[in-house]
């Protein structure tokens, strides 16, 4: 039976919003997936999330994705 994740993808993207709040610049993906504590795909689906909220930029610099928050 599948579940529901939409909670855990919002839990995710608080997390994810804290986390960008700490840094003064765009960090990597990687190190956004590694800083919080969720499973990867959720935490890129709660990234998506804010993206769409309007929250977070999301830049393609050579070969990452860097992500920071919209002032």
């Amino acid at each position: 039976m599948a579940t529901d994740i939409t909670s855990e993808i919002g839990f995710a993207a608080g997390d994810v919003y804290n986390l960008l709040k700490q840094k003064d610049k765009p960090i990597p993906l990687k190190m956004v997936t590694d800083g919080v504590q969720h499973d990867p795909r959720v935490t890129a689906l709660a990234v998506g999330w804010l993206a769409r909220e309007g929250n977070v930029n999301i830049i393609q610099d050579q070969q990452r994705i860097l992500i920071s928050l919209k002032q």
